[in-house]
């Protein structure tokens, strides 16, 4: 690891291995359950096929498709074949590679680049397959960005295989309180409307927002404008129960996004002890019995080759 304790490494690192489960087993077996089929997609639309030398996966994060390539690219006929784990993050990257060292003879080899999307560390026609999950999210030019994996990609058999949620689907910048918060809130709507100004009041404007200002459209947009030969692009749409193992704790102490406080902190903040005691009689029996509201989601799946 790099030097320092966890709470000294960077935001994403902190969120990935450690606030978006908050020490809460079962939470993060369902959660990575859930995120394991979004990695089984990506990488049954990369198409592999035995011949790839260079895998890269973009914003790697904690491995999960990196190492879900690599355990299927094991018994391939090309030898000299690499993983490639890119991000921006340095304790990620050595997080990665400690994991990695526990593998015995990993093969294909794997490497580990510090870089960004935008500027890909790497020369013209040199990668075989691109990998992406939730990456272009947070992004402001998404369409640069994936002339960039364009540029990189070998020609005629290069391509890419991406996961990004559109979080603008669903998105009412929260004035449906109940969906906000999955639960029914009518009771305690005037502290409700509290909780979601003051998130409201962290995020820029819609048009300047990277998690917003896009559509599917525009994705498959992008790739044309990239000069990719043939694209298709899956919307899913999902309306599903809220994980079980979330319990109320859970539900207020999560972040949702890096560098975003939890409920419980902004909860702290903006709400007297009264107020905060009367959401909790409110909303806690709705969360610890599985009573609130369906999530609703939405993501993309993208495969385009050059």
């Amino acid at each position: 690891m790099t030097e320092g304790s966890l709470e000294e490494k960077d935001a994403w690192t902190q969120w990935l291995l450690k606030a978006r489960y908050l020490g809460n087993p079962e939470y993060a077996k369902e959660t990575l359950r859930y995120l394991r089929s979004f990695r089984d997609s990506v990488l049954d639309n990369a198409k592999l096929n035995g011949k790839e030398e260079f895998f890269l996966d973009v914003g790697s994060g904690d491995g999960l498709i990196a190492f879900g390539a690599l355990e299927r690219m094991k018994n391939q006929s090309n030898s000299t074949a690499k993983v490639i784990f890119l991000d921006t993050s340095k304790s990620l990257l050595e997080h990665c590679r400690q994991i990695s060292t526990n593998i015995p003879n990993p093969k294909p080899d794997c490497i580990f680049v510090q870089g960004s999307a935008e500027y890909l560390p790497f020369k013209d026609g040199s990668i075989d397959v691109i990998t992406t999950r939730s990456v272009l999210v947070y992004i402001q030019d998404k369409r640069s960005t994936i002339k960039e994996f364009y540029r990189t990609l070998r020609e005629k058999t290069g391509r890419i295989s991406l996961f990004e949620p559109i979080f603008g689907y669903f998105d009412d910048n929260g004035e449906d309180l109940n969906r906000y918060f999955a639960c029914n809130v009518s009771e305690i709507s005037d502290i409700a409307t509290k909780i979601r100004d003051f998130y409201r009041s962290l995020k820029p404007p819609k048009e300047k927002d990277s998690k917003l200002n896009f559509n599917e459209r525009d994705l498959i947009s992008a790739c044309e404008v990239a000069g990719f030969t043939e694209a298709l692009l899956q919307l899913h749409l999902i309306l599903e129960p809220q994980n079980k193992a979330l319990g109320y704790e859970s539900y207020l102490s999560i972040p949702p996004f890096p560098n975003v406080p939890s409920m419980k902190e902004v909860m702290k903040k903006i709400l007297s002890t009264d107020e905060i005691e009367r959401f909790e009689n409110v909303v806690r029996p709705q969360i610890d019995q599985h009573l609130g509201l369906k999530h609703h989601a939405a993501h993309s799946l993208i495969y385009a080759m050059k």
